[in-house]
């Protein structure tokens, strides 16, 4: 269910969502991984969300040393950005 899952992320939790496709070591079974980077206070919300709706899903949560990009370093709006850019190129 993981187009559910990645509009529950963006609906919810204003993130991103990269969508590795895989496939099981042991079944061949083909299935998408979610990757998304998220603040220790979302992840409540990610995991009910989540289990909502599939109870099954497997998740793996670990914690990272630094994050930067767009949402985290820079502003989540790309149009801000781009908008100051054009300013000081004159």
């Amino acid at each position: 269910k993981s187009d559910e899952i990645c509009a529950a992320i963006f609906a919810q939790l204003d993130r991103g969502v990269t969508v590795l496709e895989a496939r099981g070591g042991l079944s061949g079974k083909r299935s998408s991984v979610l990757l998304s980077v998220l603040s220790k206070r979302e992840l409540p919300v990610l995991e009910e969300a989540v289990h909502t709706i599939d109870p099954q899903c497997f998740m793996v949560v670990s914690p990272v040393a630094q994050v930067s990009g767009r949402g985290f370093s820079l502003d989540k709006r790309p149009e801000v950005r781009g908008a100051a850019d054009s300013n000081e190129q004159g």
